[in-house]
């Protein structure tokens, strides 16, 4: 019977363990987070170079965006042989939007942040953004439709 006792009291300490409540969990999302969580479509795309502007559609580069509640992941097919693709943390609080980039394709990009003045409105998410550039700034003008 003493033999048992030590196997009774792991049982016990094992059940209790996995009952025990879940230590909060820190976010460093804002506390506008929740509006962007999910699945995002571009619909379309503003590129405003120094010296031209392109203005892309969803068919011309479709595009997805997924979002948690504090990292962010993108990829789009730029051509038959160009992957465009990234990721990392981002905050949101309602006015700004800012994505730091803990990856990227295109080599040089990850590490950087980009900060966006940013509206919600329904399944609708707009945002722009100035993007430095060898060549000259470039202002980023996106709007996404939330995928249901």
């Amino acid at each position: 019977m003493k033999s048992l006792i030590p196997i009774y009291l792991g049982i016990i300490i094992l059940i209790s363990s996995c009952n025990a409540p879940k230590p909060e969990e820190t976010s460093i999302a804002d506390d506008h987070s929740d509006d962007l969580i999910g699945v995002w479509k571009m619909t379309e795309i503003i590129m405003e170079y120094p010296d031209t502007t392109i203005v892309m559609g969803e068919s011309d580069a479709p595009s997805r965006k997924l979002l948690t509640a504090t990292h962010f992941s993108f990829g789009f097919q730029e051509t038959d042989s160009t992957i465009v693709a990234g990721g990392g943390t981002y905050t949101y609080d309602g006015d700004t939007y800012a994505e730091t980039l803990k990856y990227h394709s295109v080599p040089g990009v990850a590490g950087e942040t980009i900060t966006f003045e940013a509206e919600v409105d329904g399944n609708t998410w707009k945002h722009s953004g100035t993007i430095p550039s060898e060549n000259g700034d470039i202002l980023l003008k996106e709007t996404w439709v939330r995928v249901e």
